[in-house]
């Protein structure tokens, strides 16, 4: 979940459960989208 475009402005806090689903570059994805400026 994650993997493709979601967005949800009113979010202040993302939890990850698991660090170990896909690769290297998908959870680098994942983290970029959590932190990317709105």
């Amino acid at each position: 979940v994650g993997d493709n475009s979601i967005d949800i402005p009113e979010a202040n806090v993302i939890i990850q459960i698991s660090s170990h689903a896909g690769s290297r570059r998908q959870e680098a994805q994942r983290l970029g989208r959590i932190l990317r400026a709105k």
